[in-house]
């Protein structure tokens, strides 16, 4: 029987190419916890009550895979079963000093999140994060962006929650299926030759088609109007290091959504206004601020994946952000009318032949430490609107997780939970030791709206 041969997508690869150059591309979660309920008789943490709801993600195929390099000749990186997937290896209990407040817990985050991930088993983990204040308990899940993008991991590690305390007798532990053969090396050897002839073929068939080419071209070109050449250079954008630094803002979600829908706007026009509140205060701090200022952010696109299916965001919008402006109003109203027009022209890269080429994909990876398309990025992603329980516990907050790469050195991620909008703000520390500048600001513009119009 001849074994399926998945390859890694263009859009899995540019996740896997920026590792390479000390960048790995991981996205995440922090749920802190009721600790009570997940602690045995002696008072220490009981992994045998987490591990079944670990499983879980294991409904969704990539979490039970690893990432293989099949050598010279037999053509890109594959997918292949794991022929021992085991939760337990996937989950680790880590202390957090005492005395466990927000500051330490963030920390802790920051030094697990830039440890890479282990290549030889499936690209996710785990940690049980002990000693939290008032016997809380954090869980940071860690996922390789490779496997999916935001709205897939939500989806995947939300699986592990349930809507109530006590009700996993209607959620079944995950029966896992048997690992697939991998596939022979002549195998690979063929698809890598027949692969060949395929995209041989594609580009012939575009040379005859000249005018289907110049048509998503020309799509291409219509998302990007009205931007110019290149974003501003200021210290903002340098080559990002290994380190990672974690801080979080946290609002009333009825109060941000009531501040947006009051101005015609969304919650992401209001986030991204914020942004531009942040890089306003930030670049004023370090004397780069320029009056009329207009800088760029990176937002992807992505719909709710079909269930036990991953995907990586195939649409994006490139955001103007009025930096320059003053006036916290006046930032929201320019966000929410860009955002608009973009909303009409987003960079699709899957209809974009352009884009989805893995040679041009490898290029601008290859470039990515001196871009100039992008100063910052946003991921905004809704979660949970009512409490969930993870194996009993109640779950009190949920952190989302994002990274940096290339040089853009601040990405900002934000996830609603039971009310709550959390915001996170990852960035290097080296680079940025002055973030507490930008979260500030960031923080400011959010409030400053968030008062009730008149």
């Amino acid at each position: 029987m001849t074994a399926t041969i998945e390859r890694l997508t263009p859009h899995e690869l540019v996740e896997v190419w920026p590792g390479r150059r000390g960048w790995p591309q991981t996205i995440g979660a922090l749920a802190v916890v009721e600790g009570a309920p997940l602690r045995g008789a002696d008072g220490t943490i009981d992994l045998e009550l987490l591990l079944p709801a670990f499983g879980r993600v294991l409904a969704w195929p990539r979490f039970r895979q690893v990432l293989r390099e099949p050598g010279l000749g037999r053509g890109g990186p594959v997918w292949a079963d794991d022929g021992d997937v085991d939760v337990a290896r996937h989950v680790a209990v880590v202390p957090v000093p005492a005395p466990g407040g927000d500051a330490a817990l963030l920390v802790t985050c920051a030094r697990l999140y830039e440890q890479p991930l282990d290549p030889a088993r499936p690209l996710w983990h785990a940690w049980v994060l002990t000693g939290l204040a008032e016997g809380r308990v954090g869980l940071l899940v860690v996922v390789h962006h490779a496997l999916t993008d935001g709205a897939g991991a939500l989806a995947a590690v939300g699986s592990m929650f349930d809507p109530a305390p006590g009700e996993p007798a209607g959620r079944p532990a995950t029966a896992v299926p048997a690992p697939r053969p991998g596939p022979s090396g002549a195998e690979l050897a063929a698809d890598a030759l027949r692969r060949r002839l395929q995209g041989l073929r594609a580009a012939v068939g575009a040379l005859a088609h000249p005018r289907a080419v110049a048509a998503r071209a020309g799509e291409s070109r219509e998302a990007l109007r009205g931007y110019a050449r290149h974003a501003p250079r200021t210290s903002l954008n340098r080559r990002v290091g290994r380190r990672r630094a974690l801080n979080v803002a946290r609002f009333d979600l009825a109060a941000v959504r009531a501040a947006a829908h009051g101005r015609g706007a969304t919650v992401n026009d209001v986030l991204l206004a914020a942004l531009a509140g942040g890089l306003h205060d930030l670049l004023g701090a370090r004397g780069e601020l320029i009056p009329g200022m207009v800088m760029r952010a990176s937002v992807p696109v992505a719909g709710v994946p079909a269930p036990g299916r991953t995907q990586n965001a195939r649409t994006g919008m490139l955001v103007r952000l009025p930096v320059g402006e003053d006036d916290a109003e006046r930032r929201l109203a320019a966000v929410a009318a860009d955002t608009q027009e973009r909303k009409r022209h987003p960079v699709d890269l899957g209809r974009s032949g352009l884009l989805s080429s893995p040679l041009v994909l490898r290029g601008a990876v290859a470039l990515a430490a001196r871009q100039r398309v992008s100063n910052i990025y946003l991921a905004n992603l809704a979660g949970p609107p009512a409490a969930v329980w993870l194996a009993g516990a109640r779950v009190l907050e949920l952190v989302p997780l994002t990274n940096v790469v290339g040089n853009v050195g601040i990405s900002v991620a934000a996830l609603s939970y039971a009310g709550r909008l959390a915001v996170t703000v990852t960035s290097d520390p080296e680079l940025h030791p002055d973030v507490g500048v930008f979260v500030g600001g960031l923080v400011r513009s959010v409030e400053r709206l968030a008062v009730p119009v008149r």
